[in-house]
Order: C-alpha cells, then sequence, then structure tokens
C-alpha cells in the first residue's frame, strides 16, 4: 500500500526492489518544490496515489492519473497546495537480442 507507506529524509521509500530491476518507490512530492523523477531501465510509469501535481510541461495531474516516461527521460513533477505522493514503477532494463 503506498498510500501509506513511510517515506525517508528525502521524501522517497522502496516498496519493492527486484534483482532484475523492477522497482516500485513511493515519492513525496511537498507543496511547492519541484522534485526530479528520472526513469532508468526500460522506463518507468509514473502514477499519482494522492494529491495532484502538475509536470514540467505545466500539464496537470490528478489521483489516479498515469505518464510513461521513457528511459533515461527526466521530468519535474510540482505538487499542489496540499503536496503529492507518487509512485514510481520502474521497468527493468530488457536483455538485448541476441544477433545470429
Amino acid at each position: 500500500d503506498l498510500a501509506s507507506v513511510a517515506t525517508g529524509g528525502e521524501g522517497r521509500a522502496v516498496d519493492r526492489a527486484d534483482p532484475d530491476g523492477l522497482r516500485i518507490e513511493a515519492v513525496d512530492v511537498p507543496a511547492g518544490a519541484p522534485t526530479d523523477v528520472t526513469a532508468g531501465g526500460d522506463g518507468a510509469y509514473l502514477v499519482v496515489i494522492d494529491g495532484s501535481a502538475v509536470d514540467d510541461a505545466g500539464v496537470p495531474f490528478g489521483i489516479g492519473a498515469l505518464r510513461f516516461l521513457a528511459p533515461g527521460e527526466v521530468t519535474a513533477v510540482a505538487a499542489s497546495p496540499a503536496g503529492a505522493r507518487l509512485a514510481l514503477l520502474q521497468l527493468p532494463e530488457r536483455p538485448s537480442p541476441i544477433a545470429g
């Protein structure tokens, strides 16, 4: 339950990290303080699980909103005056196909 998991000093808590690179993280974004979110691996899904936020393109998104971040993409997220909690669903890196 990422809506209630406690986050650390930087407002982040890993709820699950698998050896294959799959990672699920809760990210708290305080009101008025943009937070950079970076996708690694094969990309990530950013989901609003509490509050609302605005991305670096000025697009607002509320609870349940989902945004895909391409591998290596960085986006700055600013929370509404009440703050926001996001889930970062980090996909593992796919192995390179073997040429044969």
